[in-house]
């Protein structure tokens, strides 16, 4: 049980963002689905399954995953932009990737997408652990 426990304090961060970025993951995922479903251009349903999944991932990374310690206003909006910043930049990524595989690649939007995830949670983990979520507040 010590082991076990020895584990989950080392790697607790790790755990917490891939349950929460999995769950993310699957939100980003659905809500893409669902509006191609209904025909909206797929860069479109991409940026609007961003936007749902973003907002979901900020509370989640915020309370679970990096328990942030910005307590302030002025803290708490730093970060919240921060937050929106990287967020954005990784939206560019994901749209290119999403134009490539799709437009240029003629892949199958649904698995280009699942593929582009892949990266893009790794990327936020770095963005969200390095770069908003550093407890330097």
């Amino acid at each position: 049980m010590q082991r076990l426990t020895n584990y989950w304090r080392r790697y607790q961060r790790v755990l917490a963002y891939l349950v929460f970025g999995g769950l993310t993951t699957l939100i980003n995922l659905a809500l893409f689905a669902g509006l191609t479903k209904l025909s909206v251009p797929y860069l479109f349903s991409n940026a609007l399954a961003w936007l749902g999944s973003v907002i979901f991932a900020y509370f989640t990374n915020r309370q679970w995953v990096f328990e942030t310690s910005a307590q302030s206003w002025s803290a708490r909006l730093k970060e919240s932009l921060q937050f929106l910043w990287y967020r954005l930049l990784s939206l560019g990524l994901d749209e290119l990737i999403m134009l490539i595989g799709i437009s240029l690649l003629a892949g199958s939007p649904l698995i280009v997408k699942l593929i582009d995830q892949i990266l893009i949670v790794m990327i936020n983990w770095f963005f969200s652990k390095y770069l908003i979520f550093n407890n330097n507040h």
